[in-house]
């Protein structure tokens, strides 16, 4: 098989999963990275070849779970579209490290609202923070799932394909009406430039991002989903369950949410110990 008829058998079996366009978008990107890389017929492919390459990544300092998600991705496609697992299984996965995120303040995060480069992207930022969304569902966000009266967010299909409700900030709403009569969207909220039916790139809303980050100065490693990470540590510090924060943010497990006890320090470290509580005598 030539590279662009493995890529199609490719998404066609991600199609039958049920996977998003952006997943299939990702795979399509990595495999087609790596055969251009390697240069030569996919049937000649071996181990060594696949070792090389994933050794290439880490020379170039990519980060371990960036270096896992391309090795999954090569994972599926020799196993499903080629049939060779035996070429992928002598390949250990790297040692998966947890980095903590920097955590933005909420006046940096008022800070790049006021620095944003219009009014529509301030209207994604500010969703992205008061609802504590994910970049892409933003970008399906269309006008039926907003609810005013009980003032939430329809997500549908959000990571995993899985629908949920989450809130909808007072000030969001104001902001999005204001947007709303500029804008005049139809039905999907944010939507390309002159094209009402195409959503925004993710890649632009990043560089839209980047653009205001450095306009408020902020020197912290920051990208859009910062906004989803503050959305989720200002509410732990504020005296929100960790239980209903995960139900918010659409994790499947508590342990995706853990971490944001570690990014609200004041919520862990305000706890009196227990030896406070017993009685001591001199």
């Amino acid at each position: 098989m030539d590279y662009e008829t493995c890529i199609q058998e490719m998404t066609k079996l991600l199609e039958l999963k049920g996977c998003t366009t952006r997943t299939i978008e990702v795979y399509s990107i990595c495999i087609r990275k790596l055969l251009t890389s390697l240069e030569k017929p996919v049937e000649e492919i071996t181990t060594d070849d696949l070792m090389n390459y994933i050794y290439q990544m880490i020379s170039r300092k990519l980060g371990n779970n960036t270096i896992n998600q391309n090795h999954s991705i090569i994972i599926f496609f020799f196993t499903h579209v080629l049939r060779k697992r035996h070429i992928v299984t002598p390949i250990p996965f790297m040692r998966r490290v947890r980095k903590l995120p920097e955590i933005l303040t909420p006046n940096e995060i008022q800070e790049i609202f006021k620095s944003a480069s219009s009014l529509k992207y301030k209207a994604i930022f500010m969703t992205l923070y008061s609802s504590g969304l994910r970049i892409s569902e933003v970008l399906r966000l269309r006008i039926s799932d907003i609810d005013s009266k009980k003032m939430q967010l329809r997500i549908q299909q959000g990571k995993r394909r899985k629908d949920r409700y989450t809130i909808l900030s007072q000030v969001n709403l104001l902001c999005l009406r204001e947007y709303y009569k500029i804008y005049k969207p139809k039905d999907l909220l944010f939507f390309r430039y002159s094209y009402k039916d195409q959503p925004l790139s993710i890649n632009t809303v990043e560089k839209e991002f980047k653009i205001a980050i450095r306009a408020t100065g902020i020197k912290k490693k920051a990208t859009p989903h910062s906004l989803r990470h503050g959305f989720a540590s200002h509410l732990l510090e504020n005296g929100a369950d960790i239980y209903a924060i995960k139900a918010l943010l659409g994790h499947s497990t508590l342990r995706s949410t853990e971490i944001y006890l570690q990014l609200a320090p004041a919520k862990v470290f305000n706890i009196k110990s227990p030896m406070d509580q017993v009685p001591t005598y001199e």
